[in-house]
């Protein structure tokens, strides 16, 4: 398992966030986020929002932006915004800030807060996968973000 993925599972494991723990954060638009992303997947809804946002049709946001492939889990076709250079940055990312930033997707509009579905450790199916929310440790230049 690579550092990133390590860091990752931790962070769901000591960093739970429940719907009675506080939590604040306020977004400055510096475009820190933005970087080094390569797990930006994208619902129906941000493809149909960011494509009227950018006035292109789907076919044309997808092929100009995204990468499709089929999860190797799940099975089911993922859409990602496809990153961009060696500091893998958003493709949406423009002069250091969101050029969709009034419909950007999903995922990012819960930053820093990640989500993840939790399967039962036995591999069962007797009990039903669980939605869980966590808040990675962030970066030190993250830090003035939080309220």
């Amino acid at each position: 398992m690579n550092a990133r993925m390590e860091e990752i599972m931790n962070a769901i494991e000591h960093n739970k966030l429940t719907a009675d723990d506080p939590f604040r954060f306020h977004c400055t638009q510096c475009g820190k986020c933005c970087i080094n992303r390569e797990d930006i997947l994208l619902t129906p809804l941000d493809l149909f929002r960011i494509a009227n946002e950018l006035k292109l049709s789907l076919k044309e946001f997808i092929d100009q932006y995204c990468e499709l492939y089929i999860g190797p889990d799940s099975h089911f076709p993922i859409i990602r915004l496809k990153p961009r250079g060696s500091i893998k940055r958003c493709p949406l990312l423009k002069n250091r800030r969101c050029s969709v930033h009034k419909a950007k997707p999903a995922m990012c509009a819960m930053f820093p807060i990640g989500r993840v579905i939790a399967f039962p450790e036995d591999g069962t199916s007797s009990n039903a996968p669980v939605i869980e929310y966590f808040y990675p440790k962030l970066p030190i230049n993250y830090t003035h973000n939080l309220v």
